[in-house]
């Protein structure tokens, strides 16, 4: 920091005297004579720092990182009044810091902060500064979404998930897990992240399942954190928070209420939130497919067509790069939508209606031989469900987030919004939001992250 100000303050201080010689040297003799004699007496006279306007000391801290305007600010009284007195000021160093999260940390310190339980009746909006420093006191996290299909995990202060790994082949179902399997499953992460668990805290997002509010499914829900705690504090982890998958892909979001679509491995859950609290009251709608039978459909068009492939892998990795979803089923069957793409090791592979095909038994089951729900069917079923229990002039429920890996396919949001608005009254499709992101695999993983480094003080 002294480098750094003191080569600031010489600048600004050597054109402040500049400035003075300049006009003392168009005023009378008698005058220049008496501000000379002020200087030389010395004992009023302002010292340089003190000569320097509050605008510009502003501009030279705006300059400075977090640290370094911390100890500024303890230097003397007319530095801490500004820096202190300066919203903006820490608001600037918190979205430096933040880069291009600024606006998840703005939403994770306001709206986050506004649920229980992290909000008291004393509680406001703190201050940028207090918000800094609470935020530089945060532990660094370890950070694990596991599902039934694939397991992310990383680190709270990194940007993305550290790894990947499938865990529906080597540790079962963990959505009703079994003691063994899910120490397994813990200390491989925690080995690959070269991670000690009684040095850093825990945020385990859990897996969206036993939805109903019988006493079964919550019998079953309290078993499955049961078990998970008992395996994470026999393992010594300092301390952890479980959060639900679709609070999580919300929270990710930037919402705090609305229905989360989670296209899992095999099935898709339709679960609405308020405040942060799953409506179990309102019903979680669950159909009978996922990314999974998503692949097989890719997989059963392929063989049809003659292109021929060594294994499911290569099938997966096409459906991520080539497939999307029509915006006119019909139309787009007469259309000429060919294209290719070439995979390491595989070589090269083209696709033509197969692209589209294999997503379309999301909204037409049928095609594929699935006697299931459509995905525009259980998302306006569930709106249906929450208009009945909510208040008439409040619309929380017309935000729904996409969120699971197929959930990133182009086209999905703009198809299920233009299907739903068919199904839903007019009072509700006007104003309905379909948020549908590009990270949608990881969008549980980036809610955890968001909770971690915001709430976990």
């Amino acid at each position: 920091m002294y480098r750094s100000l003191r080569k600031a303050l010489g600048s600004v201080i050597s054109r402040s005297y500049s400035s003075t010689s300049a006009d003392f040297g168009n005023e009378d003799d008698d005058n220049s004579a008496a501000n000379a004699s002020g200087m030389v007496g010395g004992a009023e006279q302002a010292s340089p720092f003190e000569r320097i306007s509050a605008d510009i000391l502003y501009c030279i801290f705006s300059l400075l990182p977090g640290h370094d305007l911390a100890a500024a600010s303890i230097v003397c009284k007319a530095w801490s009044s500004i820096i202190q007195g300066s919203e903006s000021l820490w608001r600037n160093v918190l979205a430096a810091k933040a880069g291009s999260t600024w606006s998840l940390v703005l939403f994770a310190e306001t709206s986050l902060r506004s649920l229980p339980p992290f909000a008291t009746s004393n509680d406001g909006l703190d201050s940028f500064q207090r918000i800094y420093g609470a935020r530089q006191q945060v532990p660094c996290s370890v950070v694990i979404d596991g599902g039934s299909g694939y397991c992310k995990y990383g680190w709270s202060n990194f940007n993305k998930p550290t790894g990947r790994f499938p865990t529906f082949l080597a540790y079962g179902n963990i959505e009703n897990p079994i003691y063994s399997s899910l120490m397994d499953f813990f200390t491989t992460v925690y080995e690959r992240l070269a991670a000690k668990p009684a040095l850093q805290p825990l945020v385990i997002s859990t897996p969206i399942c036993h939805y109903d509010d019988t006493e079964v499914a919550i019998a079953c829900r309290r078993n499955l954190l049961h078990i998970t705690h008992k395996v994470l504090f026999s393992m010594g982890v300092k301390a952890i928070c479980a959060v639900d998958q679709a609070v999580l892909a919300l929270i990710a979001s930037k919402q705090t209420s609305g229905i989360v679509v989670n296209i899992g491995f095999q099935l898709t859950s339709v679960v609405p939130i308020y405040r942060g609290k799953i409506m179990r009251k309102a019903g979680v709608e669950v159909i009978g497919q996922g990314a999974l039978q998503l692949t097989a459909r890719l997989c059963e068009l392929m063989q049809r067509s003659g292109i021929s492939f060594e294994n499911i892998t290569v099938v997966k990795a096409l459906k991520e790069k080539l497939c999307y979803v029509a915006e006119d089923y019909d139309r787009e069957l007469c259309r000429h939508t060919e294209a290719s793409c070439t995979l390491d090791s595989y070589g090269e592979f083209t696709l033509n209606h197969e692209r589209f095909m294999a997503c379309e038994i999301m909204f037409q089951p049928y095609l594929g031989g699935l006697r299931t729900m459509s995905i525009q069917q259980a998302v306006a079923l569930c709106i249906e469900h929450c208009m009945e229990i909510s208040n008439c002039n409040d619309m929380w429920f017309n935000t729904v987030v996409l969120a699971g890996g197929s959930a990133s396919l182009p086209g999905l949001g703009e198809r299920l919004k233009k299907e739903l608005c068919k199904l839903l009254p007019q009072r509700i499709s006007k104003t309905l939001n379909v948020i549908s992101q590009s990270n949608g695999a990881d969008l549980a993983w980036h809610g955890a992250k968001l909770l971690s480094n915001s709430l976990c003080r």
